[in-house]
């Protein structure tokens, strides 16, 4: 998926994560392909899965 599909699931900016692909102080992750960069929707859930801030309820 685009940075703005990323964000969006993420809640986040897009320049936010332009900022973290330069920086890495969060580690999402991402892939280059030449110039283009894509997120892959697995690896997004999974990184929010990893970052809860105490352990998801389950119903």
């Amino acid at each position: 998926m685009k940075t703005e599909q990323a964000a969006k699931m993420l809640n986040v900016s897009a320049s936010f994560l332009e900022k973290d692909r330069v920086h890495r102080r969060y580690g999402i992750p991402f892939v280059k392909i030449g110039r283009s960069v894509m997120y892959v929707k697995r690896d997004i859930e999974q990184y929010i899965q990893r970052n809860y801030a105490c352990e998801p309820v389950r119903f």
